[in-house]
């Protein structure tokens, strides 16, 4: 586990960074801190000063989307949004966010990785448990205020966007990025919102 778990170090910053750009071409299971240590032009002493080993920097990675999760749910929380468009802006950010680094997803979405790294588990889950606290709260207005069907369970809610959001990331991430991740994902919100959260006819 990162000693300080809640903050990386621009040092530690920009390892991460590195390995994120070496995730999209070798995958998780086949980085090492050796190929990390080459890109940056370092020995692999000073790496290890950085991090322990390889499921630490995996735990950095995670800190940073945690970290850019955080910061865009703060500037939404700002512009004074309606609850709905909240949660819209957040989905098409995140969007965003995973079509400029295919190795951010390669972390966020391996099977593999969350039963063999624990604290990358941990941190994960925990992640996820905010996000659903933060943008059920804005379901649950939406809700209120008679823009989302109120019938439908706000946990319920939150499964359908973000299992939809994952799924088609992890096509897109399949397919070499062969379409655009953000136009599908604006599609897919609209389909979303349209049929499912509006429960608007066909």
């Amino acid at each position: 586990m990162l000693v300080n778990a809640n903050l990386l170090s621009p040092r530690q910053r920009e390892i991460a960074e590195a390995a994120l750009s070496i995730l999209s071409n070798t995958g998780v299971q086949s980085l090492t801190m050796k190929m990390i240590a080459a890109r940056l032009q370092i020995t692999d002493a000073a790496l290890y000063r950085h991090f322990q080993n390889k499921e630490e920097l995996l735990e950095g990675i995670a800190l940073l989307f945690e970290e850019s999760s955080r910061k865009t749910l703060e500037r939404i929380a700002a512009e004074n949004l309606a609850p709905l468009e909240r949660v819209k802006t957040f989905f098409l950010d995140r969007c965003r966010a995973f079509s400029r680094s295919k190795g951010l997803t390669m972390v966020l979405f391996s099977e593999e990785l969350f039963k063999s790294e624990k604290c990358v588990s941990r941190r994960l889950s925990s992640l996820m448990v905010s996000h659903e606290e933060v943008l059920s709260h804005s379901l649950k207005e939406a809700q209120r205020e008679g823009t989302i069907d109120p019938a439908i369970p706000p946990s319920h809610l939150f499964i359908m966007i973000m299992g939809s959001l994952r799924l088609l990331v992890t096509q897109w991430r399949n397919s070499d990025g062969a379409f655009s991740l953000v136009d599908e994902g604006e599609k897919l919100w609209g389909t979303l919102e349209g049929r499912i959260l509006r429960g608007e006819s066909r």
